[in-house]
């Protein structure tokens, strides 16, 4: 009975211990000293990841400083030009304004002299008939006297000739300077508009320029690998400790 009573007491002992080998030992709190190593050497990869990281970062944001800096110069010289131009676009407003009433103004009076030169020629024209009649009947009468009254007539009519043809002559050389003068005004007028033009697609351009300044996409400075985010950087020295059990257990 002694005996049998121990070989039970073996078969019971041999079966539970392969179910009490078998039961989880549970992890320690803290990690052993052989762990400290590969922590200290995650942990200082780590630090070298941030601080390139860091660097990187502060180079980038100077860059961006700098890129800023030098935009609002260039759009404080953009504006000072711009409304520089817009003022001398103003101004060439006016003036063409003036030159276009000047212009005007020659243009009637050209209409008005030349109205004049059609009346003043009409009456040259009668004028000369009546000369030409008055030259027929003296021819008729040559064999005869001329009275006292004739002679009147003729050189009265001789005298308003003469004034006639200097009114006409005044009149010409009166159209010729508006002419002159008129075609100085328009030569005026397409410099003007020419300047005008030439200020409009500059200030256009400037505009196009600051656009195209005001649309260019800032760099974003980006996490180095393994370090994204705050979870992934607490869990790196735990990755590689649960890395090296697995091969231990392994």
């Amino acid at each position: 009975m002694r005996l049998s009573g121990f070989f039970l007491f073996v078969l019971l002992a041999g079966a539970c211990i392969p179910a009490i080998c078998d039961k989880k030992t549970p992890q320690p709190r803290f990690a052993s000293m052989q762990d400290i190593p590969l922590l200290a050497n995650g942990l200082l990869q780590l630090g070298q990841r941030m601080r390139d990281f860091v660097q990187k970062t502060k180079g980038q944001i100077n860059d961006i400083f700098k890129k800023l800096s030098n935009f609002d110069h260039s759009f404080s010289q953009l504006s000072t030009l711009t409304s520089k131009i817009e003022e001398e676009e103003e101004e060439l407003k006016k003036r063409m304004g003036v030159l276009t009433t000047h212009t005007e103004e020659i243009m009637y009076l050209s209409e008005e002299s030349s109205a004049k030169m059609q009346r003043i020629l009409q009456e040259r024209d009668q004028l000369q008939s009546k000369v030409e009649r008055l030259e027929e009947k003296l021819s008729r009468q040559s064999l005869g006297l001329m009275t006292d009254m004739q002679v009147a007539e003729i050189n009265s009519l001789r005298s308003v000739i003469h004034s006639q043809e200097e009114s006409i002559s005044a009149l010409l050389e009166a159209m010729k300077e508006q002419s002159d003068q008129l075609f100085s005004q328009r030569m005026k007028i397409k410099i003007l508009e020419d300047k005008l033009t030439n200020y409009t697609s500059v200030q256009n351009t400037l505009e196009k320029k600051n656009v195209l300044n005001s649309e260019d996409p800032t760099p974003i400075p980006h996490l180095p690998p393994g370090a994204s985010s705050g979870t992934r950087m607490d869990n790196t020295p735990r990755r590689l400790l649960s890395n090296k059990r697995n091969r231990k257990k392994s």
